[in-house]
C-alpha cells in the first residue's frame, strides 16, 4: 500500500525561495549550511524564525532529490521552465501530488479538454480514500486543503490558470535540455505528468 502525506497542505511553489536556495547550493554550499544559515540569518526574509527553519528544510528536501544536473541547468532555463524544475522537487518528495498530475492533470491534455473541474480533483480523491485506509482515514477538512494546495501549485508553476469555475490547463513547453535529462534521469513517470503523454 503506497504510503501519503497530506503535510504538503502547509507548502507553496516558494519560487523565489527555491531560486535563492538553489543559488547557494550551486555555488558549492550544502544543504546544512544553508539550513544554518537561514536558522541564524533568516536570508529567505520570513516572518519568523519557526516558519524559516520549516521552509529551509522543506526547500532542502526539493533539492536534494533532483539530480544534479537538472539543478546546474536551472539558470540557463526561462522562468516558466525554473518554475517546472521547482514543481518536480515538490513531484519526487510527494507521491500524492504527483499521482494527481499523472492521473488528473494529465488526463486533461490527453483528452484535449484542459479544463481541470473541482469534480475531477474530487474524484481523484474519492478514488484514493477507496484504494487507500490511510487517505481514507482523512477528514473532509484535510481533503479541501489538499485540493486547494493542489490547484495554488498548478497555478503558480503556470500549469493551470483560474476561470469562473474551472481552471484551464496551460501546459508548459519543456526546454528540450531539461526533457532530455529528466528521460536520462528515468524521469518518464513525471515527464509523461507535465507533457501529457
Amino acid at each position: 500500500m503506497a504510503k501519503y502525506s497530506a503535510s504538503i497542505v502547509s507548502h507553496a511553489l516558494w519560487f523565489s525561495e527555491f531560486k535563492e536556495y538553489l543559488n547557494l547550493y550551486l555555488a558549492e554550499k550544502t544543504i546544512d549550511e544553508i539550513n544554518e544559515l537561514s536558522d541564524d540569518e533568516n536570508f529567505l526574509q520570513l516572518k519568523t524564525k519557526k516558519r524559516a527553519r520549516q521552509v529551509s528544510r522543506i526547500l532542502g528536501n526539493r533539492i536534494q532529490k533532483i539530480d544534479k544536473s537538472i539543478l546546474k541547468l536551472f539558470p540557463q532555463l526561462d522562468v516558466s521552465n525554473q518554475k517546472i524544475v521547482d514543481l518536480l522537487g515538490i513531484m519526487l518528495n510527494s507521491q500524492l501530488f504527483s499521482e494527481f498530475l499523472y492521473e488528473t492533470y494529465r488526463q486533461e491534455m490527453i483528452l484535449g479538454d484542459m479544463k481541470l473541474e473541482n469534480f475531477e480533483i474530487q474524484s481523484f480523491f474519492n478514488q484514493k480514500q477507496m484504494e487507500n485506509k490511510q487517505v481514507e482515514a482523512w477528514t473532509d477538512q484535510t481533503i479541501k486543503r489538499l485540493k486547494g494546495s493542489f490547484k495554488t501549485f498548478l497555478r503558480e508553476a503556470s500549469l493551470t490558470k483560474p476561470a469562473k469555475d474551472y481552471d484551464i490547463v496551460t501546459p508548459v513547453l519543456l526546454d528540450h535540455r531539461l526533457h532530455n535529462l529528466m528521460l536520462q534521469h528515468n524521469l518518464e513517470y513525471y515527464l509523461a505528468a507535465l507533457e501529457g503523454h
